[in-house]
Formats: structure tokens, sequence, C-alpha cells
């Protein structure tokens, strides 16, 4: 994506009815790394109920924004168990990042979930 110009573009493509086209969105959106890419991906997230909130969620941390970062640790802290879950696996793919995966860490143990740990434990190994 051409910085600034394609992006609400293809931003209203993640409210596609195919999921598959939504999910293309996402991830170009995610890629771009661009800061308006943002605010439509963490729309997507909290307002998609299908598989597309994961790929929202992996758009999210491909943006490797801090305020995306951000976002997706505070799901984890305390969104509800499938957006922890999908941002939990999201920002796993960053298991290289040990700053990040410190982090990572530190909001599964603020939720207190043993799940969630089980979860986070087999991602980042």
């Amino acid at each position: 994506l051409a910085p600034g110009v394609e992006c609400p573009f293809v931003a209203g493509f993640l409210a596609s009815d195919d999921l598959e086209v939504a999910e293309a969105a996402a991830l170009a959106l995610g890629e771009s790394r661009q800061e308006a890419a943002f605010a439509p991906l963490r729309a997507c997230f909290e307002d998609r109920i299908d598989d597309c909130r994961r790929t929202c969620a992996v758009g999210l941390a491909m943006l490797r924004r801090e305020e995306a970062h951000e976002y997706l640790l505070s799901a984890i802290e305390e969104a509800s168990e499938g957006e922890a879950r999908a941002a939990l696996e999201a920002l796993a793919h960053y298991r290289h990042d040990e700053a990040l995966v410190a982090r990572l860490r530190a909001a599964v143990e603020s939720r207190d979930d043993a799940r969630l740990r089980q979860v986070a434990e087999e991602a980042l190994a």
C-alpha cells in the first residue's frame, strides 16, 4: 500500500461478508505498517465475532507499532477470553523479541487465567 492513500479503500473490505476478502484486507493493512491502518484494524478486532477477529489481531501485530502492541496487550489483560487468546496468538509471532515476550508474559500473568497461561506457554515455545 502506498503511504496513506489506499488504507481507507482497503479498510472498507474489513466489513465484507466474504471471510477471505476481510482477512486479506486485514493482512494487507497490517503489512502496510501505516499508522492509518491501526484504527480500522482495532475496530474490526472489536466488532467481528468470526474468524476474522484473529486475522485482525495478526494485522495489528504486523503493524509493529507501539500503540498496536499496547492495544493487544491490554486485550490480553482485560478483554473476553476469545479476544485475549487472539491477541496472545498474534503477538506470539514475535517470540524472538525478548522485550515484547516479557510484556506478553506479564499481561498473561495479570489475568490469572490458567488456560490462557497454557496457551501462552504453547505459543511461545
